[in-house]
């Protein structure tokens, strides 16, 4: 799907419609209201606008002419609207930025409707130095389709112990000749037969342009799951005689300086040395003083030691021999290239030269557009998918990422130097291993995934390019040292409805440059604190200094922003309906040093702590540019005498004191709390796949109603990430559970059934952006039936002659 400029593109004009009036109006200037229309011959100026529509959102570029707007007082406003219908909606905010040397206003179009065309509208208010109106002409885009697999009339079956150039389904051939004989080109489909492939370092080289409808696919055949592993195991483990729990064996060839170690499904920590050394902090896997299960090696010899003296001989044990399995060249090619149904485990052996070290990685792929993942497995590999220099279009859907490195604490990660020329079994210590790896990426699509015990599930350096218009959304983060990095140059950045479990930091915005980011309906819970050392990020809280290293810790938080940058480029930051949630001494929401970003602002979000205050905030006094906003936010500790927040280790106890305590300290006019709540949310659970509030619950349609999100019920929406099936907290419970819908998920056919004795007023359906889309007044049987045409979550309201009103929710997946 290509970028939609406007030219070529305009429809009709979109002059002083309502939702512009209303804009006007909402600004209490009456003046303009009477001359609205009279202002918009002032915009005689070039503009561009430019939409980047993504499966379920789209993102609004609108590029200035230069000198325009130099005193940056302007706004810009977007409405929109599916094809066809009469209403338009209002966008989020906009944000002003500059890239690449051009002003421009940045937003993004949420919980859109996959394969459907929208129409755009951006309007221009500027008040200074004199009052101008510009409405702009409808631009128009339509979001991307689901990803397909259609294998085409060009199919090669490859497996294992494939051979000669047949590449039947009965005479599959080698996938590694299959790839070096020059024939894989657009239109062609690989079928991948059941085995272990053993064939590593493989190599693709794109020389033309793919399209949707002749893309590259490698795809798992029918009923089969095919593996790549690049493990070998050693053999004849021999312990040593004077510490039993520490076997050594020698390194298979190929396997030299392997940065994995699996023990029975399990990663080990890459210890740097044998025995005590001062330049490595004397962690050591003799002394297992880091805690974890662990292994040493060098080019010739691997030692492992388990707290519970595991001997290799009765175990599996898997070293890695493979740099690589695919390194794609794309060559700025739009490849269509996809990867369906495939595991690839056991990548993790470097390649060194010099003083400079390449570190392994299942896919490297690089400069090439429109490359989809679905349904792959990866395994214990050091890095996972690597995207180097620029890739456009990317997809990565229903796949699985697994390590052990998210579970270790602190200084593990962090103090992982590469010494390896003074000690070459240092090397195996890059345990930052990212599930995907970002540089620089226009058009991201992460979704439906498990990030389970990564370093990171997505990452993207400090030092990095642009990642630009990204979605992350219904993803499982589990046990990752930090679950979505996204440190530095990130624009249009939409994370919504994931679950983050046990994070050191669930979003990692170190710092937030660029922007705009959005945050919203994700649920974060169990952030805990992490062992450390002195020398590294030590958190001592507001205790004293305990000079006793096994006191230092690192915090386990939701938003990380701690990188100390103080530059120019800083972006908006928006948080709106989710959920923190923390039980440990040493996990909190937010613990934040300094202002790294431009505006941080949040909305209708749910701050809980069972024990302590919800976050901390450091060092702010005496600084006037500190920027924070919050309306309808709910600060709560369910701890006995604990605060809700602790400002500069003062804490707060009373929501009306909190603007003015941050204001005092930090002397900033920039401080903004807007109607905060102190109450229990009355969680119905605190697992995984849990936090909906109980019908009990005071936060229930208690939220500030925000443009661009319409995915709540009632007049507003609820407090926190999970929208709850009722609207007030007096609804009889057994009315709830008597009003039957079913099936639930369903196909296409909805039914609802009514007990005897309901008197029934009205039954409304709704869809997920909260459009009407059928009424009814009558029951036949107490009971009626509703077919649904398209994909995706309704709701049906039920409202009932004693004015009770019972919500229930149903997804049509045909």
């Amino acid at each position: 799907m290509p970028l939609f400029n406007l030219n070529g593109l305009i429809r009709r004009p979109f002059w002083c419609q309502s939702v512009f009036s209303g804009f006007i109006h909402a600004l209490n200037w009456p003046f303009l209201r009477t001359t609205f229309c009279l202002l918009l011959p002032l915009c005689g100026f070039s503009q561009t606008i430019v939409l980047h529509p993504t499966i379920h959102s789209m993102g609004v570029e609108l590029q200035l002419p230069a000198g325009y707007d130099a005193d940056q007082t302007a706004i810009c406003k977007v409405a929109y609207r599916i094809t066809g219908q009469s209403d338009w909606l209002e966008a989020f905010e906009t944000s002003r930025i500059t890239q690449n040397g051009v002003d421009q206003f940045r937003g993004s179009l949420f919980l859109l409707a996959e394969n459907t065309e929208y129409e755009v509208q951006l309007s221009l208010l500027d008040s200074f130095p004199d009052v101008s109106f510009q409405t702009l002409p409808i631009a128009v885009a339509q979001t991307r389709p689901l990803p397909v697999f259609n294998p085409g009339d060009n199919v090669k079956w490859v497996s294992p112990s494939g051979s000669g150039l047949a590449f039947t389904q009965a005479n599959p051939g080698n996938l590694q000749t299959l790839l070096s004989s020059g024939a894989l080109g657009c239109g062609l489909t690989v079928f991948l037969m059941d085995g272990i492939y053993t064939q590593l370092e493989l190599s693709l080289n794109l020389t033309e342009h793919c399209t949707e409808n002749t893309p590259i696919q490698f795809l798992a055949a029918p009923g089969a799951h095919p593996v790549f592993d690049g493990g070998v195991s050693p053999v004849n483990w021999t312990p040593h005689p004077a510490d039993p729990q520490l076997y050594s064996a020698t390194i298979p060839a190929g396997a030299e300086f392997s940065n994995i170690c699996v023990l029975n499904g399990e990663a080990l920590y890459p210890y740097a040395t044998l025995n005590a050394d001062v330049l490595f902090g004397n962690y050591n896997l003799v002394d297992l003083n880091f805690g974890f299960n662990g292994f040493v090696r060098d080019n010739n010899v691997v030692w492992i030691k388990t707290q519970a003296g595991i001997n290799p001989n009765n175990a599996s044990v898997s070293l890695s021999k493979a740099f690589r399995l695919l390194t794609v060249y794309g060559n700025n090619k739009n490849a269509f290239l996809k990867f369906k149904g495939i595991t690839v485990k056991n990548i993790g052996k470097p390649v060194f030269s010099g003083a400079e070290i390449f570190y392994a990685a299942a896919f490297d792929i690089r400069n090439a557009h429109h490359v989809t993942f679905d349904s792959c497995v990866f395994l214990f590999n050091t890095n996972n998918i690597s995207f180097t220099e620029q890739c456009n279009y990317i997809t990565i859907q229903n796949c699985e990422f697994k390590h052990n490195s998210g579970k270790w604490w602190h200084a593990m990660i962090k103090l992982s130097p590469n010494m390896w020329i003074l000690s070459p079994s240092s090397m195996a210590r890059n345990v930052e291993n990212p599930g995907i790896g970002l540089f620089e990426v226009k058009n991201l699509i992460v979704r439906n995934n498990i990030f389970d015990g990564l370093n990171s599930g997505l990452e993207s350096a400090f030092s990095s390019g642009l990642i630009e218009e990204a979605d992350v959304y219904h993803n499982l983060f589990l046990d990752n040292f930090d679950a979505i990095e996204c440190d530095g140059n990130w624009c249009n950045l939409r994370a919504w409805q994931n679950e983050i479990v046990r994070p050191m930091a669930g979003f990692s915005m170190a710092p937030p440059l660029i922007g705009p980011r959005f945050f919203y309906r994700n649920v974060i819970h169990g952030m805990k604190g992490r062992s450390n050392e002195p020398s590294d990020h030590c958190y001592w809280g507001c205790e004293p200094i305990n000079p006793d290293p096994a006191f230092c810790k690192s915090v386990g938080i939701g938003i990380k922003t701690n990188s100390g940058y103080t530059g120019a480029f800083r972006g908006d930051v928006y948080f709106i309906n989710n959920t923190f949630y923390a039980n440990d001494d040493w996990g909190f929401a937010l613990a934040s040093q300094d202002q790294e970003w431009r505006q941080l602002k949040f909305f209708n979000n749910i701050f809980y702590h069972e024990n302590r205050q919800t976050s901390n905030f450091h060092h702010l006094a005496n600084k006037p540019d500190f920027q924070f906003y919050s309306e309808n936010d709910n600060f709560y500790s369910a701890g006995t005498n604990a605060p809700f927040l602790s400002l500069d280790c003062n804490g707060l106890f009373d929501t009306a004191d909190i603007e003015a305590t941050f204001s005092n300290l930090t002397g900033s006019n920039h401080i903004n709390f807007l109607s905060p709540f102190n109450l229990n949310p009355q969680f119905t659970a605190i697992h995984q796949g849990g936090f909906e509030l109980s019908e009990a619950s005071a936060l229930i349609n208690q939220g500030a109603r925000m443009n661009g999100f319409y995915d709540y019920i009632g007049s507003h929406p609820d407090i926190g990430a999970k929208e709850s099936n009722v609207i007030n907290s007096n609804i009889s419970p057994s009315a709830f559970d008597q009003v039957l819908i079913y099936p639930n998920p369903s196909k296409e056919l909805v039914n609802l059934l009514v007990p005897d004795g309901f008197k029934i007023k009205k039954i409304s359906v709704y869809n997920c952006l909260g459009q009407l889309i059928f009424s009814h007044n009558e029951l036949i049987n107490n009971s009626f039936g509703v077919n649904f045409s398209e994909n995706g979550l309704f709701v049906f309201v039920v409202e009932l002659a004693d004015n009770q009103r019972i919500i229930k929710k149903v997804i049509i997946q045909h």
